[in-house]
């Protein structure tokens, strides 16, 4: 079984081995809040979002010539990591995906779409221009996908959950 140790520094991610690229956004700690912090050159910070790409996703795009991003899907969830809303993002490759970056922050906005396709696309080398996302129907993804001049899909299960709210939809 799998060994259900919490994860408290950088430290205990090296010690199981947790591989891959890190990117940490920081305030100041000025006022107190319920959010995690670090402390470098003796001043502590605020972790208030990141963006972790997944070691394998750099192999697995160029080792090999014949796989092809057909286009991205990107989902959030609330419930990955305690006081952050995450975002993963995954590639679509062969009618298949795969989760290769994902960010949290304090909010499903553009700002945190926006430092993880670009931290996804400067360290994995990817071009975001007229690929497909598919993603929910919120302002902030609409808005993402005009700024990387990407082509927007609607997930239909986050349509279906959409239109249960109306009252034609009975």
């Amino acid at each position: 079984l799998y060994d259900q140790k919490k994860i408290q520094s950088f430290e205990d991610l090296n010690s199981i081995e947790m591989k891959g690229y890190l990117k940490l956004f920081l305030a100041p700690k000025v006022v107190q809040f319920k959010l995690p912090t670090c402390i470098i050159d003796e001043n502590e910070y605020y972790i208030t979002g990141g963006v972790f790409i997944f070691p394998q996703a750099m192999s697995l795009l160029y080792s090999n010539d014949n796989i092809t991003i057909n286009g991205c899907i990107l989902d959030t969830t609330w419930k990955v990591i305690s006081k952050y809303v995450t975002s993963i993002l995954m590639a679509t490759i062969s009618n298949s995906s795969l989760p290769i970056a994902f960010a949290f922050g304090k909010g499903e906005n553009i700002d945190l779409y926006s430092k993880l396709l670009n931290t996804t696309s400067e360290k994995l080398n990817l071009n975001f221009e007229g690929k497909v996302l598919e993603s929910d129907q919120g302002k902030s993804l609409l808005s993402i996908c005009k700024t990387f001049k990407m082509v927007h899909l609607s997930c239909l299960r986050h349509f279906i959950v959409s239109i249960k709210k109306m009252d034609y939809s009975f």
